[in-house]
C-alpha cells in the first residue's frame, strides 16, 4: 500500500469510478487519504445496476467523507438484445460518460478498481478500459483480491469481506431482449436469498425459469432446511414458472458457456 500511495501523489486531480465493491472502495480511501477533495469519486447508476448498491456507494462515500457525483444512465441502445459484447459495450458508454465528467470536473486521469485476478474468464469490458486509458492502479502495481481485502480489513472499511457482484445483467442469456420485468425478477429474487444469508449468490433468468447459483458447501443446508421450497414459492411469485438449483453451485460467468470459442478472443 506504500506503493499505491506514491503513486496517487503523482497525480494533482484525479476521477475514480467507484461501485462501492470492495476494490473501488480501498482505491477511493486511500486516494481520499493521499489527496483530499482534490480525489472526485463517481458512481454511474443504470437500470441494471441494484438499488442496494447505489445506496451503498452513497453511505460509503458520506462516511468517509469523499467527494461523491452519481451520474444516471439510461440502458444503451447497442446492448438492448444483450449481444455477448455487452460488457465491452456498455463499459465503453460509462466509462465514456465519465471521462467528460471529468474532464469537466478538472480531473487529469480517471482510475477504476481492476486489480489482476480480473485477467481471468471472458471480461470484455478489459478491453474498453483499455481503448479509453483508463488507469488501473491496483493492475499496474500487480494487487491481487487476497490482498485488497486484507488491506481494506486492516484499515476498518465495513465492507471488506463483500462478495463480488456485476451488473444484473449478467443475470440474462446473451442475444434475448433486456427489459424492465426481468432485471427487476431478478433484482428481487436474489434480494430474497440474501435476505435469508445468502450473499454470494446469482439468480439467472431463463425465460420462466428461474435458476439459483450458490456456492457448492450451502447446497445441501439449503435443501434440508426445507428452506428452498419456501425460496421458491417466493421466487416464483414473481412470475417465474420454475426455480431450479444449479448443482455445480455458483460459477463466475457461467452464462459465459454459450459463446463461441472464437468469440471469447
Amino acid at each position: 500500500m506504500e506503493k499505491l500511495e506514491r503513486y496517487l501523489k503523482k497525480f494533482n486531480r484525479v476521477g475514480i469510478a467507484f461501485s462501492s465493491g470492495i476494490d473501488s472502495t480501498l482505491l477511493a480511501w486511500y486516494a481520499h487519504k493521499v489527496l483530499g477533495n482534490r480525489a472526485h469519486i463517481y458512481t454511474v447508476n443504470t437500470p441494471y445496476t441494484p438499488d442496494e448498491e447505489i445506496a451503498e456507494a452513497r453511505m460509503l462515500a458520506e462516511q468517509f467523507g469523499f467527494r461523491h457525483t452519481v451520474i444516471d444512465m439510461d440502458i444503451p441502445e447497442e446492448i438492448r438484445n444483450n449481444p455477448p459484447e455487452r460488457c465491452y459495450l456498455c463499459k465503453k458508454q460509462i466509462f465514456t460518460t465519465l471521462l467528460k465528467q471529468v474532464e469537466k470536473d478538472g480531473a487529469e486521469v480517471l482510475f477504476d478498481g481492476s486489480n489482476t485476478d480480473d485477467k481471468g474468464d471472458y471480461r470484455p469490458g478489459m478491453r474498453a478500459l483499455k481503448e479509453l486509458q483508463i488507469r488501473s492502479p491496483f493492475m499496474e502495481l500487480n494487487i491481487d483480491k487476497a490482498t485488497i481485502r486484507q488491506e481494506a480489513k486492516a484499515v476498518g472499511l465495513p465492507n471488506w469481506d463483500k462478495p463480488a457482484n456485476a451488473c444484473l445483467l449478467t443475470r440474462l442469456p446473451y442475444n434475448t431482449p433486456i427489459t424492465s420485468q426481468a432485471i427487476v425478477q431478478v433484482a428481487r429474487a436474489e434480494d430474497i436469498l440474501h435476505q435469508r444469508g445468502y450473499r454470494a449468490v446469482r439468480v439467472r433468468h431463463h425465460g420462466d425459469i428461474a435458476r439459483i447459483e450458490m456456492p457448492g458447501e450451502h447446497i445441501a443446508p439449503f435443501i434440508n432446511s426445507g428452506m428452498a421450497a419456501e425460496v421458491s414459492e417466493q421466487i416464483k411469485a414473481l412470475g417465474f414458472t420454475y426455480v431450479s438449483l444449479e448443482l455445480t453451485g455458483y460459477t463466475t460467468g457461467s452464462l459465459n458457456a454459450t459463446i463461441k470459442t472464437d468469440e471469447h478472443k
